[in-house]
């Protein structure tokens, strides 16, 4: 029985690990979507992560790059990943790979 627990937990998380996805690969592809707004980073952030039916994201933040930050959305609904790249404290630039369902989303704060 102990030696059936363990691989029986390793069997479950395998599907994970062989679905994860290569976020790098991800963004070195052609964005979808770009654009840019005179939005504040922080604002910006905030109404996308609030915003209904769009998922909760992953943040992604370095210490030393505080006007970038990074929001991952892992979802069947989404396809793969789907990335959004912020850059610039107060006229923020856009980056997006992913289905139109989420960059729709997306746009309804650009728009604020």
């Amino acid at each position: 029985m102990k030696k059936i627990i363990p691989l029986l937990c390793l069997a479950l998380l395998t599907p994970g690990i062989a679905h994860a996805d290569d976020i790098g690969s991800v963004r070195k592809k052609v964005p979808e979507f770009t654009a840019s707004t005179k939005q504040r980073l922080f604002d910006l952030e905030r109404c996308i992560i609030d915003t209904d039916n769009i998922g909760k994201p992953w943040v992604y933040r370095q210490p030393d790059m505080p006007e970038r930050v990074m929001l991952v959305w892992e979802s069947s609904d989404f396809g793969d990943a789907t990335v959004l790249e912020i850059n610039g404290l107060d006229n923020a630039q856009l980056r997006f790979w992913g289905r139109n369902k989420a960059w729709r989303k997306i746009q309804t704060c650009l728009d604020q």
